[in-house]
């Protein structure tokens, strides 16, 4: 999947093909672009709890761009920093993520947690502890990694 301009955008597969267009002059050819594209076959494999992404293919060729493709960007915008093309831009501790010129593209690989820690609305809970339930009345309980045991109150807000 490519990006947006500013937001970043998430592979969901475990294989998945990367482009990359490179805009060159006209020649006189329907009043468009010639371009080169790249397509890249990436896949993601997951060796001892880290992800590995291995470049598997590249094929390259001519083509036309054809009208509906996404915008250029010269640059891209993530929380309010600026990035140059083909700088990597900072998202996770898991994931890959650069500036391309379609904007910010990016692999979607679930951290892996030894530690049993489970993480709810942004925040780690150690295993073992008690995690608030969006209510603000009920609970649930952190096991190895899983939200177990969770209270059913009725709530009463004022």
């Amino acid at each position: 999947m490519i990006g947006a301009k500013s937001g970043v955008n998430v592979f969901k597969v475990t294989c998945f093909k990367l482009v990359a267009i490179k805009p060159v002059r006209a020649k006189n050819l329907l009043n468009s672009s010639l371009a080169w594209l790249a397509v890249y076959l990436v896949c993601v494999s997951v060796w001892k709890m880290k992800a590995v992404i291995v470049l598997v293919a590249v094929v390259s060729l001519h083509c036309l761009v054809a009208q509906g493709l996404p915008e250029l960007v010269s640059s891209c915008k993530h929380n309010g920093e600026t990035y140059e093309i083909g700088e990597r831009v900072p998202y996770d501790s898991c994931n890959i993520c650069k500036c391309g010129v379609y904007g910010i593209m990016c692999t979607l690989i679930a951290c892996p947690d030894d530690s049993g820690r489970c993480y709810v609305n942004g925040k780690w809970y150690e295993s073992g502890t008690s995690v608030p339930k969006a209510d603000g009345c009920n609970t649930c309980l952190c096991q190895n990694g899983q939200l177990t045991i969770c209270t059913e109150m009725a709530c009463i807000h004022n």
